[in-house]
Parts: C-alpha cells; sequence; structure tokens
C-alpha cells in the first residue's frame, strides 16, 4: 500500500497505510462465505480500498495527514449478503462524471437499467445507449456527460501519447527488444526474413527462464484463403518496408520502431514490476514499438464440446450449438454466469433458440447468491458471415471483458466447423492498434539484475498462482 502512495511519505501516511492494508485483511475476514465465492468478490475489495486510497491522496494535497489514518473505516455492511452494491456503483460513476447524487436519481436510474444489470464499477458507461435513448431529459443529461468524460480521457490520452516521439527508428537484422510484463518479460528476435518470440518467466528463486510447453495437446488454426491451416507457433515470415517498419506476413501486422525517452545513465521506474526503479547503463535504450493489425484476422483451437454427455461429444453445426447454448446455458464465462444466445422463453421457464437462425442477441446469464441462474440483460450481438466462403460465428459482447486480452487487445470471440466439428477461437480487427515500450539488451540486464537482487520484496506481490506447477 506505501508502494502504491509513492514510498515512504512521513509517519502519519504510513500509520494510514497500514490501516487500508488491515482494512483490507478485515474486508476479507468480515465477508459472508456466499459473497467470497462470487466471482466479483475481489473487484469489489479492489473498489473499496482505492476510496480509502483516494482519502490519503486528498489528505496529503490538503495538508491533513494527521487527521487521514482516523478517516479509514470498515464498513460492516459492504460484504453482508443483500448489500446493494448497484446503488454504490452508480453513485461512484455519477461522481466520477460530475453529477450531483441524489437517492431518487439512483431509483430512477436502476428502473432505467432493469433487472439483471451486473453491478460494477462503470456500469453508467457500459450502458450508455439506455441512457440516450431515454425519454427523460435527467437521464439524457447523463448520457450527455458520460460522453463529454470519455471524450475528456481520450484527450487526456492523445495528449499523453503525444509526448511519445513520432521519429521512427528503422528495424535492421539482426535485432532484438525486450518487453517487461509482469510475471517476467518477452524477447522479439528479428533475423533478415523471421520474427519469432519468447516469453521469459520468474522462477521461484528470484532468476528468470524461458517459459515451457503448459503440455496442453491443441492446435491453432488459420483462416487463409478460405482454409483452416495449421498455425504453428514457431518463427514466422517476415518483410521489411521502405518507411523502416516491418510486416509479419502470418498475424498480418506492421510493426513500427519509435524512439523512445532517454534513459542511458538515468533512473527509471518500470510499472511492469510494481514501479520498481532501476539505474540504467550508458549503453541503455528504451524504444516503443507500435503495432497495427493489417487484416481481420481468424483463427480456432479448441474443439467445442457438449459436457452434458458422458463422455462429452464435440458439437457438430451452428444449430445445435446455438440450442444447447440459449437462455440460461452460457457458451463464456465461468462458474457464476456468462454469456448465452437470447432465447424465447416457455411457461415453464425453459429457453428455446432459433436453430437456423443467422444472427441475433446475446443475453447475461447469472447466479445470485444462492446459486439460482438468472437470465438478464441484453448483452451483445452474434451474425454467422461468410468469410472467403467460409461460414464464421462471430460474438460480439457489448462488456470490453469479454473482447480484450491479458494486454488489452480487441478479441471477438468466434466459431466455426473444421473436419465436422465445430471450433471455438477469436477474431483480431483490422485497424486496430498497440503501443508498448521495449528495451535493448543493456536496459534488459539492468533490470533483471535489479529485480533479482529485490526478488525477497518483490516475490510477496507476485500474482497467488504463479508457481503452481507451470
Amino acid at each position: 500500500v506505501k508502494e502504491l502512495l509513492g514510498g515512504d511519505r512521513g509517519l502519519k501516511v504510513g500509520e494510514a497505510a497500514k490501516k487500508v492494508a488491515l482494512t483490507i485483511g478485515k474486508r476479507f475476514d468480515d465477508a459472508d462465505e456466499s459473497v467470497k465465492k462470487r466471482k466479483d468478490f475481489l473487484k469489489k475489495i479492489a473498489v473499496v480500498t482505492h476510496e480509502d486510497l483516494k482519502k490519503i491522496e486528498v489528505a496529503i494535497e490538503e495538508g491533513k495527514e494527521d487527521e487521514i489514518a482516523g478517516q479509514i473505516t470498515v464498513d460492516d455492511k459492504l460484504f453482508k449478503p443483500g448489500f446493494d452494491w448497484s446503488q454504490k456503483f452508480i453513485a461512484h460513476d455519477l461522481d466520477l462524471i460530475g453529477v450531483a447524487v441524489s437517492p431518487e436519481l439512483i431509483e430512477k436510474i436502476k428502473t432505467l437499467l432493469g433487472e439483471g444489470t451486473e453491478a460494477e464499477p462503470g456500469m453508467l458507461f457500459e450502458n450508455a445507449e439506455k441512457f440516450k435513448e431515454s425519454t427523460d431529459t435527467e437521464l439524457q443529461n447523463i448520457y450527455e456527460k458520460i460522453e463529454q468524460f470519455i471524450a475528456q480521457e481520450k484527450a487526456e490520452e492523445e495528449t499523453h501519447e503525444a509526448q511519445i516521439s513520432d521519429k521512427v527508428v528503422a528495424i535492421q537484422p539482426p535485432m532484438t527488444l525486450y518487453m517487461p510484463r509482469p510475471d517476467g518479460y518477452g524477447q522479439v528476435a528479428i533475423t533478415a526474413d523471421t520474427l519469432s518470440f519468447q516469453k521469459y518467466k520468474v522462477q521461484p528463486d528470484g532468476t528468470f527462464a524461458p517459459e515451457t510447453d503448459d503440455g496442453e495437446d491443441h492446435t491453432d488454426f488459420v483462416l487463409q484463403n478460405g482454409t483452416w491451416v495449421a498455425d504453428a507457433d514457431d518463427a514466422q515470415s517476415v518483410t521489411f518496408n521502405d518507411d523502416g517498419s516491418m510486416t509479419m506476413t502470418r498475424s498480418k501486422e506492421r510493426v513500427t520502431l519509435l524512439e523512445g525517452k532517454a534513459i542511458a545513465g538515468q533512473e527509471i521506474t518500470l510499472p511492469q514490476y510494481r514501479d520498481m526503479r532501476v539505474s540504467m547503463p550508458e549503453d541503455a535504450k528504451m524504444y516503443f514499438t507500435k503495432i497495427e493489425k493489417l487484416e481481420d484476422v481468424y483463427r480456432i483451437d479448441d474443439i467445442v464440446k457438449d459436457y452434458s454427455t458422458q463422455p462429452p461429444v464435440a458439437i457438430t453445426s451452428f444449430g445445435d450449438f446455438i440450442q444447447k447454448q440459449c437462455g440460461t446455458s452460457w457458451f463464456m464465462g465461468d462458474d457464476n454466469g456468462g454469456l448465452a444466445f437470447a432465447g424465447t422463453e416457455d411457461a415453464t421457464g425453459a429457453y428455446s433458440c432459433d436453430p437456423s437462425a443467422t444472427e441475433g442477441e446475446l443475453v447475461h446469464v447469472y447466479k445470485d447468491d444462492n446459486g439460482e441462474v438468472h437470465t438478464g440483460r441484453i448483452a451483445g450481438e452474434w451474425k454467422i458471415e461468410k468469410v472467403d466462403g467460409v461460414d464464421v460465428l462471430i460474438a460480439k459482447p457489448y462488456n470490453s471483458d469479454h473482447i480484450e486480452d491479458d494486454e488489452g487487445d480487441i478479441e471477438y470471440p468466434i466459431f466455426a466447423l473444421k473436419d465436422g466439428k465445430l471450433y471455438r477461437g477469436d477474431m483480431e480487427p483490422k485497424g486496430t492498434t498497440r503501443l508498448f515500450p521495449s528495451y535493448n539488451k543493456a536496459s534488459l540486464d539492468a533490470i533483471t539484475s535489479t529485480f533479482t537482487s529485490r526478488w525477497d520484496e518483490l516475490k510477496k506481490r507476485m500474482p497467488a498462482d504463479h508457481f503452481s506447477g507451470k
């Protein structure tokens, strides 16, 4: 917690930080067991902890460090069954966009959103279209405020990106780049005609080693010229462009290396490793790697099976899949719920979907604290499209949590038939751009040696399951 606040900021701030840490523990200890099993439990812990940290930041700005520790308290109602998280999150979002909070407005918003709307931070942003379509001027005003907030955030992000040099550093093989990651680092090796990627993972002793195969027996297939072809996990071919960029043939991406800030001989902070500070040598270099998706890329990797039979059998048609994953039975998510195809409910409460449909809506399905399954709001749309003559079912959820991978890249879930069996995979859409820092070998050596020397401290912050047999 002190690290999040910027290190040692004085005795009183230290006391407040300790109070926040103890409060986190108490929230875990006091929460009802049924609440702890909810998939969003950790998200809620994070939200209220963020509120505590915000109190400390405000106190520091106002010079009221002496008062802050007393403001950090545990609200016993927060993690008890039945607590109205929708109300809390709605109030949080309203405050964020600068709208005065009142009980009457919160109830009006809850009515607009309807039963089954997931209580989560940013729930107003996720359901912005409902405010836009409302005939209530007060609710329409909230839509305008949301749009203004998003525009302001985008402008600030663009201002931040504008600080990055647009000077292109020509990619000249052989060349190796390194990207720090929370659980290790990635190494990209570029030769005259290939590019290969290797991930290095933190070991139990704080050193780094190449990540090994997870042992799963599956093959990726990529759609090329109307055929699903095996996508071997090895070096892919590249071509070098006149502007200094490079095109990766298989993944349909253009890579441009931009000049980063000067780090030689300086001390820098690495957010990937919990803001670890590293003293860089005189030959250290930093870049920004820009990756642009030039075409839609379709990839499948896992056979879809019907687990209602023993042993499970492969599903062999879109219609069968749509029927089985209809209404209260979801095809993506976790044990507490996820996304299903929207269907029609009969008098008995059973859902059915038209197996001949080629497009439709997705619905959010969730379990309540008693384990009962409910079908909630419309949560996306789907369509079977012809791609190079091949039928592909593309799902487009509204919630970004369902379409972003661990690195924030957009990947829409897809389904396609191959050899008479239905596979699942993803589609990476054309036009997306990623931008992330990368370093040369001298920089990496300084980073990894610093990391290993501070391992006793840093290992406490590693993911709980990081060393679980992998």
